[in-house]
């Protein structure tokens, strides 16, 4: 292998590795997280397990508030309709009106006031807001990150084999 071939591997390989976008309207969104029911999880590493009096490791999970959606209901890149279990590895994506892009989970989405809030970093917890009035455009895609529920809540099928 050339060393331009292992360069442009290296560059392109991110492009190609992601995983598959998913498009809504800002209003379906609305109306998904206004309608779920707010359900207490805990999120850690696949792999991580509790101790018998089921604790975890120090920073390997996280107890949070998510918005209780199941399912959600988007589009693929052809315009069908697909429903994707919610888990804590969908990441959204919106776009406001000024061109700035907005990454949030997706499990961690809360609406008040016609405001979205949500966790951009799970690390960090680091939370962004933005109004309703200023989504120009919604995507979403399932990430590579390795968390998934620890306790079993909103979705029993959690892509644990990606």
């Amino acid at each position: 292998m050339t060393a331009l071939f292992r360069i442009a591997t290296l560059i392109c390989f991110p492009f190609f590795a992601s995983g598959q976008t998913y498009t809504m309207s800002r209003e379906e969104l609305f109306a998904q997280i206004h309608d779920a029911s707010p359900v207490k999880v805990t999120t850690t590493l696949i792999g991580t397990r509790p101790d018998r009096k089921g604790r975890y490791p120090a920073g390997q999970a996280q107890h949070y508030m998510s918005n209780g959606v199941k399912e959600i209901v988007c589009y693929d890149k052809r315009g069908n309709k697909v429903k994707i279990p919610n888990s804590p590895r969908v990441e959204l994506r919106i776009k406001d009106t000024r061109g700035k892009n907005h990454d949030l989970y997706f499990d961690t989405i809360d609406l008040k006031d016609s405001t979205f809030t949500g966790l951009n970093s799970r690390i960090l917890a680091t939370m962004k807001s933005i109004r309703f009035a200023d989504i120009s455009k919604v995507s979403l895609q399932k990430g590579h990150k390795k968390f998934v529920y620890a306790d079993g809540h909103i979705s029993e099928n959690q892509d644990n084999n990606e």
